[in-house]
């Protein structure tokens, strides 16, 4: 029956099925189970249950421990290195990712369905290179990707424009982004799937937030929305509230959008990854922050730290963005108003630095994360260095109108204004 599910496209059914199955031998290591658990990862995978998807590929590959196992169970090495590969992307392993791809590559055969497989890993060749600042590589990668993807099959030609449009959302590339979306948009995903349709809104969604488009990231949002309820993916349902808020808060509906996520931090607990949890997490501090709840945005901005995967997706923003900006706010009108003990100054001080060296990390590897990062920066600087700080600002706020950023331009105006004091 699980079988029958992941061939119907009914991922939620083949959970149930695996599971059920594999319950009264879940400590074996017994070969032939290990394709019950890649099959029941891949299951995992497509309603967003990134844990215990990235756990079951890892229990099957480790249960056919002998080139002769390998060898006899290709496809599921296969199957394993390709969730492998994917959930990588969404935890920040970098080593899963390059490791499970090379397996898919490694156990699939000659033949149509090699050149998908093959197609998909040079695309997330390409988006790595990208990343690295190797444009000539990534841009070689991509078109390597598209050429080789198997004509009657578009899902990898699509899934190579979406993780380069993917790529240029992340370095404030807007336009280029557009381009990538509309080429995906014009080949079609055939057959469909969900987890490609999903991240092809989110780019779109992100991208028209952060240029001001309100109304048009909401429609994505609920787009996903409606995917990650069809398909019972909480991962999607992570990526639509923290949107969705969002939005609300650019509409200054704080209320509205704290209620949206904290409805949704409760469904995620059991069930998303880290990095959905971490961005959900990063913008309920600035829903309170906006609330006037200043002490309840600290709290929540610090315990949010202690979620943390390291940024190889774009959408990390926020999860990262959001704690580092509530508590250098904090940080500098505590200074100015002298309303902290020196022992709760110094506990904010340490939990502010340590968010923002965490941010470094992802503005380093996402240019979109610049003009947050040099604000964030500027409030740090506000009372030790004024004037450092007013002129760190400014190059904040020239930097988010070069890149279109119009919340950025905000952010940066905020800072502006409290320095000018």
């Amino acid at each position: 029956a699980g079988w029958r599910a992941l061939e119907l496209g009914a991922p939620g059914e083949a959970l149930a099925s695996f599971t059920s199955a594999l319950d009264g031998v879940a400590h074996s290591r017994a070969p032939h189970l290990a394709r019950w658990r890649a099959r029941r990862a891949a299951a995992a995978w497509g309603v967003g249950k990134i844990g215990l998807a990235a756990t079951d590929a890892r229990a099957s590959l480790i249960a056919l421990d002998s080139p002769a196992l390998r060898r006899r169970y290709g496809d599921t090495m296969r199957e394993a290195g390709v969730v492998l590969a994917e959930t990588g992307h969404f935890r920040g392993d970098l080593a899963a990712i390059v490791e499970g791809a090379w397996l898919a590559l490694r156990y699939t055969p000659a033949g149509e369905a090699r050149r998908l497989v093959r197609a998909r890993n040079l695309a997330l060749l390409g988006f790595l290179a990208g990343v690295a600042r190797l444009r000539g590589a990534s841009r070689a990668a991509f078109a390597a990707a598209r050429s080789k993807a198997p004509p009657e099959d578009t899902r990898s030609a699509a899934f190579a424009h979406v993780i380069e449009g993917a790529l240029h959302v992340g370095c404030a590339r807007w336009s280029d982004a557009e381009v990538c979306l509309d080429a995906a948009r014009a080949i079609g995903v055939n057959p469909p799937t969900s987890h490609l349709s999903g991240l092809a809104e989110l780019v779109s969604a992100v991208m028209r937030y952060h240029r001001g488009d309100i109304a048009g990231a909401l429609g994505a949002y609920d787009r996903i929305d409606a995917l990650a309820h069809s398909e019972g993916n909480a991962m999607m349902r992570g990526w639509a509230a923290c949107g969705r808020a969002l939005a609300q808060l650019a509409r200054e509906e704080a209320r509205a959008a704290l209620e949206t996520l904290e409805a949704t931090a409760a469904f995620l607990e059991g069930d998303a990854d880290t990095q959905t949890k971490q961005i959900v997490n990063g913008v309920r501090p600035q829903a309170l922050w906006a609330l006037g709840r200043h002490q309840d945005a600290v709290e929540r901005a610090i315990a949010s730290l202690a979620a943390y995967a390291p940024p190889t997706h774009f959408g990390a923003h926020e999860g990262l963005g959001g704690p580092a900006l509530v508590l250098a706010k904090a940080y500098a009108h505590a200074q100015r108003s002298g309303s902290l003990t020196p022992e709760d100054l110094v506990r904010l001080h340490l939990a502010a630095r340590r968010s923002l060296k965490r941010f470094q990390t992802y503005a380093l590897v996402f240019p979109m994360g610049r003009p947050r990062l040099l604000t964030v920066r500027a409030w740090h600087a506000a009372a030790a260095r004024p004037e450092a700080a007013r002129r760190t600002a400014a190059q904040a706020g020239a930097l988010a109108t070069r890149c279109a950023m119009i919340h950025e331009m905000r952010h940066a105006a905020e800072a502006m204004v409290f320095l000018a004091r």
